[in-house]
């Protein structure tokens, strides 16, 4: 009997434990999604922060391989090797440093969480395979730019011959700071290094040098 009233106690000790730690795993993955959520900005917010502002992230460092992978589930950039750190930073559209934007962090990880962002590095991802042969997963710098009618993002990468190539997407925005079609593809193309560039002033693009052909596709 003894050894009976044994068996039950440890059977329910072992259901409760069990119970138990089912509970606490689900509890902490509703916390963390939860608190993730309540630290990122919101659609409007981001707009509102990064107006007439670029933010810059990339990874620096003296390895081979200091480069950056964005995570499209966690919304984090992180380096591709030990001796590399990602800096961001933000500038005014005059081109100044702006330390007014304390969290850039934040700002950064909210910026990634954008469906605009995560369709445009989708679309990048497909460009940058079908024009120059390589997935640019690892990504050489990352810059996006807003004022009150349109947000863009920079792609930065290197082609299979280690030269450096850009293409940049953009899209409109409303009054009330929400995202909203059409998007657009913009690649320049040429021998002079061309970069692709955003002007503040008119929520445009053009190219950063004369022998520059731009393409211009809606998506």
């Amino acid at each position: 009997m003894k050894n009976l009233l044994k068996i039950v106690v440890v059977l329910f000790m072992t259901i409760l434990t069990i119970v138990s730690c089912d509970n606490n795993e689900t509890n902490e993955t509703i916390l963390n999604s939860t608190n993730r959520k309540s630290e990122l900005y919101s659609e409007s917010e981001i707009l509102k922060v990064l107006n007439n502002n670029t933010a810059e992230v990339e990874c620096k460092g003296s390895c081979n391989d200091c480069t950056m992978i964005v995570s499209l589930v966690t919304g984090i950039g992180q380096c591709g090797c030990n001796d590399c750190k990602l800096v961001i930073s933000t500038r005014q559209s005059n081109g100044n440093i702006n330390e007014d934007i304390k969290d850039k962090e934040k700002l950064i990880q909210s910026l990634y969480n954008l469906d605009f962002f995560q369709s445009s590095y989708t679309r990048f991802l497909e460009y940058s395979e079908k024009k120059y042969g390589v997935k640019a997963i690892k990504s050489e710098g990352i810059e996006f730019y807003s004022n009150d009618d349109v947000i863009a993002v920079l792609f930065k990468f290197k082609d299979t011959k280690g030269e450096l190539q850009s293409v940049m997407y953009s899209q409109t925005i409303n009054t009330e700071g929400k995202v909203l079609g059409p998007k657009f593809e913009i690649d320049c193309t040429g021998s002079c290094g061309c970069k692709e560039q955003f002007n503040f002033n008119t929520g445009t693009a053009s190219c950063s040098c004369a022998d520059c052909v731009m393409t211009v596709t809606q998506i």
